[in-house]
């Protein structure tokens, strides 16, 4: 079987509220800098807010996508990287992600998956 692309699932937990502050634009930009690190270019995104809270982003990737979902009221984030622009990069844009949620107390959970 031939491996075209790597995916990260990442669950965040026990996420503090101020980054889910200001229509979530602290966590729109860890994500847009963990396309950038994954040598990724968007093609295109779509945002929702939900009433009275959570987010919904997707970006359609020219290597695949990056979706961010927001649970503020669980304090949780899932995010979903799936890049064909090779293993190493997509490590390092999910590396990102850990620490910058590491930074703020966060539990963090990731599974890679070869695809």
């Amino acid at each position: 079987m031939t491996v075209v692309g790597t995916h990260y699932l990442i669950d965040v937990f026990k996420v503090p509220s101020d980054l889910f502050a200001q229509n979530d634009s602290r966590l729109m930009r860890i994500s847009k800098r963990a396309i950038e690190i994954s040598k990724s270019t968007i093609l295109d995104q779509c945002v929702h807010h939900f009433t009275p809270h959570g987010m919904t982003a997707i970006f359609l990737l020219s290597e695949s996508h990056c979706s961010i979902h927001t649970w503020p009221e669980h304090q949780q984030v899932k995010i979903d990287l799936f890049s064909c622009a090779g293993e190493g990069p997509c490590e390092d844009a999910a590396n990102y992600i850990h620490s910058e949620f590491e930074r703020f107390g966060c539990r963090i959970e990731m599974k890679q998956i070869s695809r």
